[in-house]
């Protein structure tokens, strides 16, 4: 069994790599896959292929499931259900919307694609999951920022199977057609986090009570998140594995005590598996009130088999388990192998199985408490790195103390206070207090270990490679203690320390422009310095293009600290990101034609006539000049860089006024090979003759995908084509990355290199 899964596995894996699903003869191969199984020699090959093909067809069942591209950013009628706990945001609510049908304004109706996910803006009505609502919407195919180290977004839209978003309009009232019914579990756990919301309304801690009863970590603020990083334990404050075994012990417990009262059912079922059969419908109820996460089904798996074992008078080697585990839950959704829950969920798992089951000595509790954390640590740093880039350096001392914390005190009483309140008990305020309290002095501790500056540890990119390396390592760190080859696994885990990065050779650039959306941030790396230029926008209160797509690029990088940081002008698509980047990495120096608006000791105004060399590459600040009326869009800092074999010009947001300044001013010398185009192509800059003086070879669009504006504008991108100018437009190709050699310039497009069959198609 256990080969068996790991063959399946590695054929999910090797499915996922691919950049298009192929045709559909390809299923086919179920044929081999019954013949190879008949010879035990080829079961592994066997296993491959049906993991790989498994894969394939659970993907195109919801590939099949797509908005009709003519619908796109059109008014459309739609009639469904709410599902899933809906999220209160600063402008609104969020919320997964089941379609049942779909219309055009004219009554034609289409295909749903199934779920979407919907944003209603400045509603003052209230949404409930399970309910039926009719929605005038416009919606759009799944999209999201494409950079290296971001987040995946149309990834994780595709295995929540959300085939589209958009949002609520408003010229029409939305109708609620029918209330959700009683036994919905979405509604249940809705009111469930609607009620404690109601009894915790002042309390400090309600959305961590929220998260332990129900799973819904919508009501974590941004603080919260960032001490329970820097401390290794947001495992334990939402439904974890953990917590799903805790309540199976208890109805385990509770359910042989409560039958053995009765006789005549000892005689039909014994009060042992009475006691099994209760924990694993409590179990099963708790998992459901989790939204059935990574962590929650491989819970319930690995307890179903211990109770079918317990049941059945049978014994199964913990790595057995663990193994049907897997199995289930990738029988269940492939997809689950490429997100950091699963590795994290079961990689834990294991390092405990592994390095503590069937040992010789006797111990005392606490050892082998601290024993566990030990392995759990060292087990994880490789997952950690490869997903995160980073680590917590404060989590053993944070989690011997809040694993018995949280499981023994916090969780049984959310969870009887829970109970109480989907039964109707009364008095159940009482019980949720003493959690917040419990939780208050938890909280005091955690914040303070993470308060140290070396909480946590950031690093750079970990390989595939270096990963499977590590993990090898782990395998022989976990050995029994006298095994002569466990110290020196530590060398297998040195891969981990030196990250292979690639840096620029002196006089050489490596520039990026992210994928922000329609917004501006891009960083030009030279051997030993990193200039940021503009930090994308702020969408909202907790989500900003520094934190979402800055800082996870620096560190997949390595860099550490920002030499010089320029913020063309206040704009939010410009500035928006910069409070996320200026607190989390070190900033040397600050130019913007903004100060007053930077929270930084050493930001100055940009103006003409600031330049200096770096590594062979010279910067020289073109505009605005010194004590110069412009403002606005025309103030933008406007950057010229050149390096051993050619230049680079960012514009910032300019437009013609100001191009025509700069042109009286420098003339030819404002000639560049590449460069960015004024304010993301708008009809008020790109100029004709600046582009005559320009002269570029390669301009660059930073521009969202369907923006509101229409950037960049037809008539200007037919400006560049007649120059013959190579346009590149990041809504299209995700970050753009530009190597600067002695030999010319190399260009790619991260959407097309790490284009994977989920990804939309321009």
């Amino acid at each position: 069994m256990r080969i068996w899964t790991i063959a399946f596995a590695v054929g999910v894996l090797c499915a996922l790599q691919l950049p298009e699903l192929p045709p559909r003869l390809v299923y086919l191969l179920w044929i081999t896959v019954l013949f190879l199984h008949r010879y035990a020699l080829w079961r592994p090959c066997a296993a491959v292929l049906a993991g790989f093909l498994w894969c394939l067809l659970r993907a195109d069942v919801i590939l099949l499931q797509a908005l009709d591209p003519d619908l796109e950013g059109a008014d459309v009628l739609l009639t469904g259900t709410v599902h899933g706990i809906p999220e209160a945001t600063d402008r609104g609510s969020r919320f997964n919307f089941s379609i049942d049908t779909l219309q055009d304004m004219h009554g034609r109706s289409y295909a749903t694609p199934g779920r979407v996910r919907l944003t209603w803006y400045f509603n003052d009505r209230d949404v409930s999951a399970g309910e039926r609502w009719r929605f005038k919407a416009r919606l759009k195919r799944p999209r999201g920022f494409s950079n290296p180290g971001g987040f995946d977004y149309e990834f994780w839209l595709f295995q929540q199977r959300l085939r589209a978003s958009g949002y609520v309009r408003g010229e029409t009232s939305p109708v609620r057609l029918a209330a959700a019914r009683w036994y919905d579990i979405h509604r249940l756990r809705h009111g469930l986090a609607e009620r404690i919301s109601e009894l915790l309304d002042e309390y400090a801690h309600t959305g961590l009570v929220i998260a332990l009863a129900t799973g819904s970590r919508h009501r974590l603020d941004a603080d919260t998140w960032t001490v329970l990083q820097r401390t290794g334990t947001g495992h334990l404050l939402a439904i974890s594995g953990l917590h799903v075994g805790i309540v199976a012990a208890m109805f385990f417990f509770l359910g042989r005590w409560g039958w053995s009262l009765s006789g005549r059912g000892m005689l039909w079922i014994p009060a042992r598996d009475a006691g099994l059969i209760a924990s694993f419908l409590a179990a099963a109820f708790y998992a459901a009130l989790a939204g059935f996460s990574v962590p929650t089904q491989r819970a319930l798996v690995m307890l179903t088999v211990l109770i079918l074992a317990g049941l059945s008078r049978r014994d199964y080697a913990p790595a057995t388990v663990l193994a049907v585990a897997v199995l289930a839950v990738l029988l269940l959704d492939p997809l689950a192998i490429i997100t950091a829950g699963f590795w994290l969920s079961f990689t834990a798992v294991a390092c405990i199985l592994y390095g503590m089951v069937n040992r010789i000595g006797r111990h005392g509790w606490w050892w082998r408490w601290g024993r566990a954390q030990l392995f759990v640590t060292v087990g994880l740093l490789p997952v950690l790195l490869f997903w995160f880039q980073g680590a917590s350096l404060v989590s053993v001392p944070a989690n011997l103390v809040a694993i018995p914390f949280v499981s023994l005190l916090v969780v049984p009483l959310v969870l009887l206070a829970a109970a109480g309140l989907l039964l109707g008990v009364p008095g159940m305020a009482g019980l949720l207090m003493a959690a917040d309290f419990f939780l208050h002095g938890l909280w005091q501790y955690l914040s303070w270990l993470s308060d140290f500056d070396f909480a946590m540890w950031q690093h750079g990119a970990v390989s595939a490679t270096a990963m499977v390396l590590a993990m090898a390592g782990v395998v022989l760190f976990c050995l029994p203690r006298g095994v002569p080859v466990r110290w020196p696994a530590v060398a297998w885990l040195m891969p981990l320390f030196f990250p292979s990065i690639t840096l620029p050779d002196s006089g050489e650039i490596r520039f990026t422009l992210l994928d922000v959306g329609q917004g501006l941030a891009a960083v030009v790396q030279t051997r030993e310095h990193v200039l940021v230029y503009d930090t994308g926008a702020r969408f909202s209160e907790h989500f900003n293009a520094g934190d979402a797509v800055l800082l996870p690029f620096l560190r997949e990088h390595g860099i550490g600290a920002i030499d010089t940081l320029v913020i063309s002008h206040g704009d939010n698509d410009h500035i928006g990101g910069s409070a996320a980047l200026l607190a989390a990495m070190p900033v040397g120096r600050v130019l913007t034609s903004v100060p007053e608006k930077i929270a930084h000791s050493h930001s100055e105004h940009c103006h003409a006539g600031q330049s200096w060399n770096r590594d062979g590459v010279y910067y020289r600040v073109l505009h605005p000049p010194p004590d110069s009326a412009f403002s606005g869009n025309n103030a933008s800092c406007i950057l010229h860089i050149r390096y051993e074999n050619g230049s680079l010009l960012l514009t910032g947001d300019i437009e013609e006024t100001a191009e025509r300044s700069l042109i009286t001013r420098y003339g030819g010398q404002l000639q560049s090979e590449i460069m960015m185009v004024p304010h993301h192509g708008s009809k008020t800059s790109s100029s004709a003759i600046f582009l005559d003086t320009v002269k570029p070879e390669l301009a660059l669009v930073p521009a969202g995908y369907r923006n509101r504006y229409g950037f960049p504008k037809q008539a200007i991108m037919a400006r560049y084509r007649e120059r013959g100018v190579r346009v590149m437009n990041t809504a299209e190709a995700g970050a753009i990355i530009i190597d600067m050699t002695g030999e010319g310039y190399s260009v790619q497009a991260y959407r097309d290199r790490h284009r994977r069959f989920w990804h939309s198609r321009n």
